[in-house]
């Protein structure tokens, strides 16, 4: 696979990606959570809400969720929100990754240059930005407190 076809294959999984999240976001409108958040950052789908990181929901708002009734129309319509919603971060990311954008949350000094990801040659370990995604959360947290005190 060539560099353009790893890049396309990548924006037409971002589309997918949007779409799932949108619809299994929405879907937790009305429901039970079948399961607690889970604790350290880690991923459990079947949780009601796992972003922003040990950030649970309070009773109330769990309430408010669970007694929720959509519609047919209003379930879609949350869903285009969602969705609008996760491409829009996306969107903000490519534009980093394209240098057509700059950091805000910790400027560098000099020119953002922008990113180019690559498909790895061996199986060497590497940093994975799925796990650092969640990781790095407790920091992006802290350097907003810090903008807000100031």
């Amino acid at each position: 696979m060539n560099d353009e076809q790893i890049a396309h294959t990548l924006l037409l999984e971002a589309h997918r990606c949007v779409a799932d999240a949108a619809k299994e976001a929405a879907a937790k409108v009305g429901l039970q959570r079948r399961r607690p958040a889970p604790a350290g950052g880690d991923i459990d789908a079947e949780a009601l809400l796992v972003y922003p990181p040990n950030n649970a929901l309070s009773p109330e708002e769990e309430q408010a969720l669970r007694t929720m009734t959509l519609s047919t129309i209003e379930r879609s319509a949350l869903e285009k929100l969602i969705g609008d919603g996760c491409a829009a971060a996306l969107f903000h990311l490519f534009n980093l990754l394209d240098a057509t954008g700059d950091p805000e949350v910790k400027p560098l000094r000099g020119t953002w240059l922008g990113a180019w990801l690559v498909a790895p040659k061996d199986d060497r370990h590497r940093d994975m930005l799925h796990d650092g995604f969640y990781e790095s959360y407790e920091e992006y947290r802290e350097i907003i407190r810090n903008r807000k005190s100031t």
